[in-house]
């Protein structure tokens, strides 16, 4: 298992939430609620990182390190909210 960076910016809009991946624009998501959102959008990246290695395209994340034992995944998800 790796571990990479997912950078995502936040913004609220007339449906809820879109979630997005600023240097990866096929990365992104819409949620009701905040967290929906971000849970959504790390499932996508999730589905094009093992997409991407299939099609052996370079993946546009910093890769952070594997991970031995899947026991514990610490994630820094650096996040943006627009308030209003």
């Amino acid at each position: 298992m790796n571990q990479y960076r997912l950078p995502i910016e936040v913004v609220r809009d007339d449906e809820g939430y879109l979630a997005s991946c600023p240097n990866w624009p096929d990365c992104y998501a819409q949620g009701d609620m905040v967290d929906e959102a971000i849970s959504e959008i790390s499932a996508v990246a999730a589905g094009l990182i093992e997409l991407y290695q299939e099609e052996n395209k370079q993946i546009p994340l910093r890769f952070v390190k594997e991970i031995k034992s899947p026991a514990k995944i610490s994630l820094d998800i650096p996040l943006m909210v627009a308030v209003q």
